[in-house]
């Protein structure tokens, strides 16, 4: 899979090395965040109980990049690994187990591409538009999994939603002004915006600079730059 092509066009491999690692990043630590949130049913899912409407639920949440059967093939590869945790108690040795999981799956994933890009571009440098990241089809679907399961179990759970909303708005405001002030992104995008020979690509670079804020970076930044 290629990580860097698709309606957005050809992008640099900066970029795409960027959007994978929020994509590895998000995946891994949301699903941290559901478990020690208490959102998801570790046990329930460590049995098995309901594949096919976990993962049809899955596929709703994520589209169609991947069908079924190659959701419930990557939901049995993550299950089988040695890390995996199949319960949960909040105790200091579980919460050791979930730690252990968040940084196997990281290096996983991000190992799996590393390796994958490198053996479809020898070259010594890999920079600008040389090469693009390549990700194995088998780890997508294993990030799509971990995606869908925060989905289905998270992202149908209404309690949060005026969270979300006001998280949601709070974002919307910040990229509406970088729009306006692109004098005010981080010297690596305000490069891509200047760059950019579309407004399309400059709307992207705004994108890219958003994402990458921590949830306490963005509060910062709204309240600097929006008030």
């Amino acid at each position: 899979m290629d990580a860097g092509r698709g309606a957005r066009g050809v992008r640099c491999i900066e970029a795409q090395v960027m959007d994978l690692s929020d994509d590895i990043a998000y995946s891994v630590h949301d699903f941290e965040d559901a478990v020690t949130g208490g959102y998801i049913d570790v046990a329930a899912l460590g049995r098995r109980e309901d594949d096919d409407a976990l993962v049809s639920a899955m596929h709703s949440w994520i589209g169609g990049a991947y069908d079924h059967a190659e959701l419930i093939a990557a939901f049995d590869r993550l299950h089988g690994l040695p890390f995996w945790i199949s319960r949960w108690d909040a105790s200091r040795r579980d919460q050791g187990r979930l730690k252990n999981l968040t940084s196997q799956l990281i290096g996983r994933f991000a190992g799996a591409a590393t390796r994958a890009t490198r053996a479809a571009h020898p070259q010594e440098r890999l920079s600008r538009f040389a090469a693009d990241v390549v990700l194995p089809p088998e780890i997508g679907a294993e990030i799509a999994v971990l995606k869908g399961i925060v989905a289905a179990f998270v992202m149908t759970n209404t309690t949060r939603t005026p969270v979300y909303q006001q998280q949601r708005d709070m974002l919307q405001e910040l990229a509406d002004v970088l729009v306006e002030r692109p004098d005010a992104l981080d010297p690596a995008f305000a490069a891509d915006h200047r760059e950019a020979t579309s407004e399309a690509e400059r709307r992207r670079a705004v994108v890219d600079q958003v994402a990458s804020l921590t949830d306490q970076s963005a509060m910062a930044w709204h309240e600097r730059l929006v008030g």
